[in-house]
Parts: C-alpha cells; structure tokens; sequence
C-alpha cells in the first residue's frame, strides 16, 4: 500500500513531476532531483536555526544575489505540498520582506520532521521509477546515485543544488507550504 500511494498525489506523478523540472530546468541531475523531492516532503524546518539568522540570511542572500533564471512559483516535487518561492518577489516588490518572511516561518514550523530511515525508503521506491523511465542516463547519475546513498546510509539527509544546475540558473528562493503561498497575492 506505501508504494501504490507512493507514486500518486492529487492526480500527480512521480515522472510528472521529473518531466517539468527537466523541461523547464534541463541542465538539473539526480542530485537536483533528490532536492525537490525532499523540499516536497520534508519543507523548509530542517534549515532554520533560529528566526534572527535565517532573517539575517534572507537579507544577505537578497543583498548579493544574481537574478535567478526560471519562475517566481515552482512546485516541488510529486506531491506538490511545498513550492519554490523564488526571491525575485521581494526584489520586484511584489512582497515585503516580513511578509515573506512570516509565511516562510510558519512553513518551517509546520514542517515534518525528517525520518531518514522512512525518507531513505521513500526515495529509493522515487529514484527507481526515474532510473526505469530511463532518467540514469543523466550527467553523473552513477556518481549523484552513490553520494546520495552514502549520504542517507549515514542518517544525513540535506543536499545543495548541483554546480550544474547553480550555474545555470542561479537559485534563490525560500520553500513555502504551497497552501500558504495564496497569502503573499503572487
């Protein structure tokens, strides 16, 4: 029964979900992959220290950043339980920082809390579905495949975006419970 549900959230898919990051971000690897998968189940709570850092950190990042190249919204994931709110926002002035900041805070508060063992499960049932619709023959699937096995295999969990995908598209954003994402009026 885990597998069946495994595959199927709300009418998306596992390689639903493959397709659009593919398509709208060709140059992503398994390890970029593993990332959105992640952010989709586990949200933001496993990366906020405290609320005076990470505030500290948004201004920072928002102080130094290059444009990101892709959406202001993007989903994570195949479940689609957190999106990717990208800090061209603020920027634009779309949305203040603090009302930014105060949705970002309440989805790390309501966040799950990582099980590696449970997650470790979750993604190897996610990452042989990618390999049998053939998503092995990615860049540096070999390698990304054994880093994140070793990775979990020692109870960590967190990954950054490969150098690939940061070159080319300039990540920054903050993942945002994509309930909560209605609250910022994008």
């Amino acid at each position: 029964m885990f597998v069946a549900s495994l595959f199927s959230c709300g009418g998306n898919s596992i390689s639903d979900a493959v397709v659009r990051q593919m398509t709208q971000f060709p140059k992503s690897t398994l390890q970029d992959l593993y990332k959105s998968f992640f952010q989709d189940r586990f949200g933001p709570g496993h990366i906020i220290a405290d609320e005076t850092s990470a505030m500290r950190y948004l201004q920072y990042e928002l102080a130094t950043m290059d444009t990101p190249i892709g959406p202001l919204l993007e989903p994570t994931g195949y479940c689609n339980r957190y999106t990717r709110v990208s800090l061209q926002v603020i920027k634009d002035s779309l949305v203040s920082v603090e009302q930014f900041f105060d949705v970002f805070m309440r989805s790390a508060r309501m966040a799950d809390t990582v099980d590696v063992g449970a997650w470790a499960e979750e993604w190897h049932e996610i990452e042989r579905e990618m390999s049998a619709c053939g998503l092995d023959t990615l860049p540096g699937y070999s390698r990304d495949r054994h880093v994140i096995d070793s990775l979990l295999d020692r109870g960590n969990y967190v990954m950054h975006h490969s150098q690939r995908y940061g070159e080319a598209y300039h990540p920054h954003y903050r993942i945002i419970r994509t309930d909560l994402v209605k609250e910022l009026g994008l």
